[in-house]
């Protein structure tokens, strides 16, 4: 036999007889060896000593508040009942509880990560359908990138030839106050129109806000065969006429997705400079202040003005929306009028290092930016999964120069990051690292956004000068945040399992859509509205969840009734009835309530996890509809070590996931679960 030491238990003394030790899974009398109350160095239990007759063993099969997630690893729960007197003792002394490991024995096996999801010893070279790699660029044939707004896509680019572009210039804020106008010329007719989309990327750094006319447009208009305009996503440049142009600067032609027009009913105008539009729809929208829209007025009076890209200033009601036009000229009512709801994420290849940067580009909330293997793995009947990936979980920049207002505690320090957008908003917690210059280095929070490469913190300490000076490899790392979170995993709108950083703690996630809603569903086609026949809405759903409609995930924008809700975007399949709706469902579980090993320095291996460093994360997991699911990292000597496991045999009352077959994803996401 085997001796083994429990490491997770709860004391509570008491007097002979009272006292208690329970501890996760079955353990018998006969197989407890030793208790020790190493804090006083005092044996409570010894099975061979006759002054602990009396003490009694009893588990228990079922969950208790004591342990975390107990039912993901074990059956149930021992209670010891000691016969020594502990009155004296403290809750919070130290226990080592030895046992008899007579359920495993003495098991001959490798280290922990020697066996694979189904507890084969790792000997054969493992077979894999793709290479889900990053070394080699955006690799387009492997990965795809995209982004949503609560569900809604907006632009893609077109497979094709490239378009030559000959200038690219922007007008500074000669036509707007908040959105340069682009313009590109071509070396040849581009055959496009107004409304139509371009794609462009590789414009000059050195040119301020130069990412902002980076991306997919929808383009303004066509002064010629071989130019057109487009509005930037803010200001760029610091004067009229200034070039964008270098000569890796590319061009493609676009497409809107056909679902990411929100059909509008009717619109009016304050009919002020500038002028306020309200915007009304059939049905709830789904949207909220702040989000990105692309605003096209077909017909009245200045209508130029309420057309490009705007941001809702106001939602009155779920089923409208209010946005500012540009200044210079009050705007009619508009007769004929088309909302998309517009992405501006990014997906971009850092060369230097072989990584990919995702970026939504916006607060909105809801915004998503992701990248994804364009094939799943198809799971293989006897077979386990074994999934890892070197990640950041917090972002970090390079720094390009550091001023203060002042040298006093108070004083405005202005930290101007390189090359690419720092992405800050108020509020977040940043963290200075390798400032030569004493006082610098520490911890800030936002208080101020100046431009995407420049922002600003109050000093907590005196500083030894004015302008920073910063060593080789100085930085800023994004610390705490709020409101958006990072995942990886194999994992996609539907199942999958994931990690997951908030910007305050980390998770393992079991996303699954198995559950199938009450009743049945009607929907039409190009339709917000469902409707359900012996459903309970109001029970099962609400503003925000996100269910499946014949294979496509909506996200739900309100709930009237039990039988009536309305989803986003629009239903896109055949009218039908009798539809069977599930609902996805996601199982977290904060890095604390790890029950492996919780990688804070507190867990077995003692290995405690810097997010603002690079890791290496890992998944392995066996389907079957009822196998496991390990979550892992490479711990403290570089080897692999299991954080969590979740069992799914003798817990669900269906298939833990609707399928095995899964991509490898990687997202930024403005929608998840906020923690404190």
């Amino acid at each position: 036999m085997a001796k083994k030491l429990i490491k997770s238990y709860v004391f509570t003394p008491g007097a002979a007889g009272v006292g208690t030790i329970v501890i996760p899974g079955k353990v018998s009398i006969e197989d407890l060896l030793l208790v020790t109350n190493v804090t006083r160095n005092v044996i409570i239990y010894n099975f061979g000593g006759p002054e602990f007759i009396g003490t009694t063993v009893v588990y228990t099969a079922a969950d208790t508040a004591l342990f975390t997630n107990l039912l993901q690893k074990e059956a149930g729960y021992t209670t010891i009942t000691l016969a020594y007197n502990t009155s004296t003792h403290s809750a919070n002394d130290k226990i080592q509880v030895f046992i008899e490991d007579s359920k495993d024995g003495v098991k001959i096996r490798p280290w922990s990560f020697g066996t694979d999801a189904i507890e084969r010893i790792r000997v054969a070279n493992p077979q894999s359908m793709i290479d889900a790699d990053f070394e080699y660029g955006l690799q387009p044939t492997k990965w795809a990138g995209y982004g949503t707004i609560r569900g809604y896509p907006s632009t893609y680019e077109l497979p094709g030839i490239d378009l030559t572009v000959s200038t690219i210039t922007s007008d500074y804020n000669a036509t707007s106050g908040t959105n340069s106008l682009i313009t590109v010329t071509f070396s040849a007719d581009h055959g496009l129109l107004a409304g139509q989309v371009i794609c462009l990327s590789s414009l000059n750094p050195g040119v301020v806000g130069y990412s902002r006319a980076a991306g997919n447009f929808i383009i303004n208009s066509v002064p010629t065969t071989s130019s057109l305009t487009y509005f930037a996503k803010g200001i760029v440049g610091t004067f009229n006429g200034q070039s964008l142009f270098i000569p890796d600067t590319l061009a493609k032609r676009g497409a809107l997705y056909s679902s990411a027009e929100v059909v509008v009913k009717d619109a009016s105008s304050s009919g002020a400079n500038p002028s306020v539009i309200t915007v009304n729809f059939n049905s709830p929208h789904g949207l909220l202040p702040g989000t990105q829209i692309y605003a096209n007025v077909g017909s009245g009076t200045n209508a130029s003005y309420a057309t490009g890209p705007f941001v809702i200033a106001n939602t009155p009601t779920q089923n409208s929306l209010i946005y500012t036009a540009r200044s210079g000229a009050a705007v009619a009512s508009p007769a004929l009028m088309n909302v998309y709801v517009f992405n501006s994420s990014s997906i971009t290849h850092r060369p230097q290092d072989g990584g990919v940067i995702l970026e939504t580009k916006t607060p909105s909330y809801g915004a998503v930016a992701v990248r994804q293997t364009k094939k799943y793995f198809r799971y293989q009947s006897g077979k386990g999964y074994f999934w890892s990936t070197g990640t950041l979980f917090k972002p970090n920049y390079d720094i390009q120069s550091i001023t203060s207002s002042g040298l006093g505690i108070g004083s405005i320090i202005t930290i101007t990051t390189d090359n690419i957008d720092h992405g800050l908003q108020v509020g977040a917690i940043i963290k200075l690292t390798n400032v030569l210059t004493s006082g610098y280095n520490g911890t800030y929070t936002v208080s101020s956004i100046v431009s995407d490469y420049v922002f600003t913190v109050v000093a907590t300490a005196n500083l030894g000068a004015i302008n920073a000076v910063l060593d080789i490899d100085c930085r800023v790392y994004v610390d705490r945040w709020t409101g958006a979170c990072v995942r990886a995993g194999m994992f996609d709108d539907q199942n999958g399992l994931f990690w997951e950083f908030d910007g305050n703690r980390l998770y393992v996630v079991r996303r699954s859509s198995t559950t199938q809603m009450t009743g049945t569903i009607s929907a039409s086609l190009n339709s917000s509205l469902i409707t359900g026949t012996s459903s309970r809405f109001t029970q099962q759903i609400k503003a925000g969840d996100k269910i499946i409609l014949r294979g496509m995930t909506h996200f739900v924008s309100y709930v009237a009734n039990d039988t009536t809700a309305y989803i986003t975007p629009d239903y896109r399949g055949v009218s039908a009835t009798g539809i069977k709706a599930s609902m996805i469902k996601e199982l977290r579980i904060p890095q604390n309530e790890f029950n492996i090993d919780t990688i804070d320095g507190n867990g077995p291996s003692g290995y405690n996890i810097d997010l603002g460093k690079m890791q290496m994360m890992a998944l392995q997991f066996s389907w079957y509809g009822a196998g496991f699911i390990d979550y892992m990292c490479r711990g403290p000597d570089g080897n692999f070590i299991t954080a969590h496991r979740i069992k799914n045999n003798n817990v669900n009352d269906e298939s833990y996931m609707r399928s095995g077959n899964l991509p490898v994803r990687y997202s930024i996401e403005n929608d998840c679960p906020v923690s404190f």
